[in-house]
């Protein structure tokens, strides 16, 4: 008897208990197979894409001639997007750590840079297939256009990731580096971080996401988890390289501009950083609901046991539900099994007598 009260309770406690730990994830973690740091973005809303206000403050705060190669366009309209829950890379990935990936499966290593090769700089020379050959043997994906996006700028639509003023200081960007197209280590900027712990999200390289690129996908993306175009001949690439010039830094350099280039396209200023979903942390995924319903019949199961009007104790006498409780605060029986007998309750105290 005790041993099927306890598995019960054991049932309630133990569903209860891996809900909450499931829905309180760590802010950061690792991932053991390259050793890379994740952050946690929470699920929610965010504002994706330019509005026209932003664009109209970008235009007033430098001459309109500095923008002559930036389509505002296809980051139009600005809209409120939903996303499930993810980690995403604090960094992109190195060199150090795409260097053991091509170790273990035997790739070559890209073409190297005018700059040579430097363990803590980001990789670049890498097509958009490498970028996906790399998430899939770390056990993660490519971030969505829209995860990047989010983890970039948070969920009030900031223009950069620190803010809504250009600060040269605060990111990798050829107006305080005279490096010539050469990238330095990652996390080199912390000022920079955006709302969720990200570094790097504006300059240093472009980054490849998962989606196809399509320039009005903005006006027809769903508002929940866009995942991009079907098809496409271009992917998505986003945060901008340090050495897009002067002039262009302000206007290239933000949370919300896009582009593409071809899956099979390569140069030293495209790198990448990888994400992967917590599915199993979302209040609409599978798994938390059959978490729930766990702990719920386990609390009918256990209620209704326990609410059996008759028990048996010591093999002696019956009593009710409300004199067993009684009697187990001033005596610890041997046995307590529940009678099948409906019989007047025995014990002295009780009013059914």
């Amino acid at each position: 008897m005790k041993i099927v009260i306890l598995l019960m309770l054991g049932l309630v406690l133990g569903g209860v208990f891996l809900t909450r730990h499931l829905l309180t994830l760590p802010t950061t973690k690792l991932n053991s197979k390259d050793n890379a740091e994740m952050v946690l973005v929470p699920a929610g809303e965010f504002l994706m894409g330019t509005s026209d206000e932003e664009k109209m403050m970008l235009l007033k705060a430098k001459p309109s001639s500095l923008y002559s190669n930036i389509d505002f366009t296809n980051e139009c309209p600005q809209r409120k997007v939903e996303l499930d829950a993810y980690y995403i890379y604090k960094t992109e990935v190195t060199v150090s750590q795409y260097r053991k990936f091509c170790e273990a499966t035997k790739r070559d290593m890209p073409e190297e840079p005018s700059w040579k090769w430097h363990d803590t700089h980001p990789i670049v020379n890498v097509q958009w297939n490498d970028a996906k050959a790399y998430a899939v043997w770390a056990g993660v994906t490519l971030p969505t256009e829209a995860q990047w996006e989010k983890a970039a700028r948070g969920t009030d639509g900031r223009i950069y990731p620190w803010g809504n003023v250009w600060e040269p200081k605060k990111c990798i960007n050829s107006s305080i580096i005279n490096s010539n197209g050469e990238t330095l280590p990652v996390g080199s900027f912390p000022a920079g971080v955006s709302p969720y712990g990200c570094l790097d999200m504006a300059g240093n390289v472009w980054e490849w996401c998962e989606d196809w690129y399509d320039s009005d996908y903005y006006k027809i993306a769903p508002l929940k988890n866009p995942t991009g175009p079907d098809t496409g001949n271009v992917c998505v690439m986003r945060g901008g390289w340090l050495n897009e010039g002067y002039y262009f830094n302000y206007g290239i350099i933000r949370n919300a501009c896009r582009t593409g280039l071809a899956p099979n396209y390569y140069y030293y200023g495209g790198g990448f950083r990888c994400a992967i979903p917590v599915a199993w942390h979302n209040p609409n995924s599978e798994l938390y609901s059959i978490l729930t319903i766990m702990a719920f019949v386990g609390f009918i199961v256990c209620y209704t046991y326990m609410k059996s009007r008759r028990w048996l104790i010591d093999d002696k006498y019956v009593v009710c539900r409300r004199c067993l409780q009684k009697y187990l605060k001033s005596e610890f029986p041997t046995s307590i099994i529940r009678s099948e007998k409906n019989d007047s309750c025995q014990c002295n105290d009780c009013g059914e007598r």
